[in-house]
């Protein structure tokens, strides 16, 4: 278990760390809210760009927007009504007819909805990384001190959350390239001595998305997203 007095944090502070990963994630801007990327095979949505996957689309990564509206529902909080069979799939099965003019009122609707809902998908973001981090102790205990010593602070807290809304906890089988994970895990395994906690860190996660793109599979053209990766990470540096 983690020590309580590691996990403090203020409503405030956790606003600064909304902010920041909606700077990250979307940009700071509304249209991103609601985004279906050219290179990729889903959408993404809110300000911690939640995948949402089409009904036969199979793809490493977690499907995090089910698991924020499965919150939703478990608070009793109100989602829009054309979402209530989001357990299907997305309901949108391709770019094209998310693009599609018809459905632009949807798609603003959407957008309102998540733009109103900013604190309860960030109490989301910071309980879903406390519960994933207690995973990977349990898993790899030696993980312990590193992740204390970055939620010392609170731009090492900012860190923690956004990697792990990022790029997952590591512990998940599927999200893996010839065995190999890219989570928060597999950066603290990974982290050299270093007395600046950060610094570290940032050379972790480069190298290890880097190993990532090295074992993923040539149609993914992954390279092509290393560059903002690596400027994501340079927003680790202050809060």
């Amino acid at each position: 278990m983690i020590d309580g007095k590691f996990l403090n944090i203020s409503s405030g502070k956790l606003d600064i760390i909304a902010e920041k990963i909606y700077q990250n994630e979307c940009a700071g801007k509304r249209e991103f809210l609601v985004w279906w990327s050219e290179n990729e095979e889903f959408p993404s949505l809110g300000i911690g760009h939640f995948l949402w996957l089409p009904k036969g689309i199979t793809v490493p990564f977690e499907a995090t927007f089910t698991k924020f509206l499965d919150n939703c529902i478990y608070e009793d909080i109100e989602i829009p009504e054309f979402l209530n069979d989001y357990k299907d799939g997305c309901i949108w099965n391709s770019r094209d007819e998310f693009l599609d003019p018809i459905n632009s009122g949807q798609v603003e609707e959407l957008r309102t909805w998540l733009e109103g809902s900013k604190d309860i998908q960030t109490t989301f973001l910071y309980n879903r990384a406390l519960n994933m981090l207690e995973d990977i102790i349990e898993y790899d205990p030696a993980t312990k001190i590193i992740i204390e010593k970055l939620l010392y602070s609170d731009l090492g807290k900012f860190v923690v959350i956004d990697y792990i809304n990022f790029k997952g906890s590591g512990l998940i089988l599927s999200e893996r390239y010839k065995n190999q994970g890219w989570g928060l895990l597999q950066v603290i395994q990974n982290l050299k001595f270093n007395p600046n906690i950060i610094d570290a860190f940032i050379r972790s996660a480069v190298e290890v998305l880097e190993l990532r793109i090295y074992n993923s599979p040539s149609k993914r053209n992954e390279k092509i997203f290393l560059k903002s990766w690596i400027k994501r990470f340079e927003s680790y540096r202050e809060f």
